[in-house]
């Protein structure tokens, strides 16, 4: 399923759920620069087959951090069963902008970082970053 097509879907999820605008915060309209443009697309590291790190995520306290990692959750579930860890940082009270995510096997986490890598990931217009 294309990326444009696996957002679409989630948007109109989120939408349907009650606090839409506090969601809505974290899934972007699309527009933007290509991020290839930008610089060299990332490769994804092969010391951590299973792992993917996912950059760019918008950094929040840990009232928004759940909803954060229920909308994440959302996408990086289609792709096999895995583990997520947003870091903390305690002494500014936000996440670190990153989440980790471990699946069981390499050809789930391959599939989810060729299927997101550079999806805009909320309306500040920043791009996922998967390696």
């Amino acid at each position: 399923m294309p990326a444009s097509q696996v957002w679409g879907a989630i948007r109109e999820r989120i939408e349907d759920e009650e606090e839409e605008e506090d969601l809505m915060d974290f899934v972007s309209e699309g527009d933007g620069e290509s991020f290839d443009s930008l610089e060299d697309p990332i490769s994804k590291n092969v010391k951590f087959e299973t792992t993917v790190f996912v950059c760019n995520l918008p950094k929040t306290d840990k009232t928004k951090m759940e909803k954060l990692l229920s909308v994440l959750g959302k996408v990086m579930d289609k792709y096999g069963p895995n583990e997520k860890n947003m870091p903390f940082d305690e002494e500014t009270g936000k996440s670190c902008g990153m989440a980790i995510v471990t699946y069981e096997s390499k050809g789930a986490s391959d599939t989810a970082v060729a299927t997101l890598d550079g999806c805009a990931a909320h309306r500040a217009r920043s791009k996922w970053l998967m390696a």
